[in-house]
């Protein structure tokens, strides 16, 4: 133990004169701190903001994504996906199941538009299958598995997803039925 205690000393010594001879470098040059970044550098939080998403998206996400808890900001755009879809259709289902059942071709709790037409119905349909899929390949995982998100682009794509389910059944014409 001696031995390790010795090294670990002599490592600790070693770091401390190069962290003293930085500082004695910078006094040198005359800079009392370390230099800022750029004013007009664009960093993930600006980003984040420039994107302007649904205001629930934001609320969810923002300070986690700012935190740099990519994951969680994720997570948490969908589980508000998840409860503005249950709060519209005025359900107690959750999920995939939810989503399906609220979109659903024949007797939706959510028409996203009259239903008439074939391209009505095909929109109905491919956005029961967009939230079906959010829930179940975005969310689920998040919320089941330590998954590792350190990509803030990667985050800034999937909350922006997150943001456009929410503004399809906030702001189109979209029928409770």
């Amino acid at each position: 133990r001696s031995a390790e205690k010795s090294q670990y000393l002599d490592e600790l010594q070693m770091r401390k004169t190069a962290v003293l001879s930085i500082i004695q470098k910078y006094e040198r040059l005359g800079i009392e701190t370390a230099p800022e970044e750029p004013k007009d550098m664009v960093t993930p939080i600006h980003l984040f903001d420039a994107m302007k998403f649904h205001t629930n998206a934001v609320e969810a996400s923002r300070e986690l994504f700012r935190d740099g808890h990519y994951r969680d900001a994720i997570y948490r755009a969908f589980v508000e996906v998840n409860s503005l879809v249950k709060r519209k259709a005025n359900s107690h289902l959750d999920g995939r199941g939810l989503m399906s059942t609220a979109f659903s071709l024949n007797n939706p709790l959510i028409k996203l538009n009259p239903l008439i037409t074939q391209t009505d119905k095909d929109e109905q349909e491919g956005f029961m299958y967009l939230f079906m899929g959010a829930m179940q390949g975005i969310r689920n995982p998040k919320a089941h598995e330590n998954i590792i998100q350190n990509d803030p682009y990667v985050a800034l794509h999937l909350i922006g997803f997150a943001s456009v389910l929410m503004q399809t059944i906030s702001f189109w014409n979209v029928e409770e039925a």
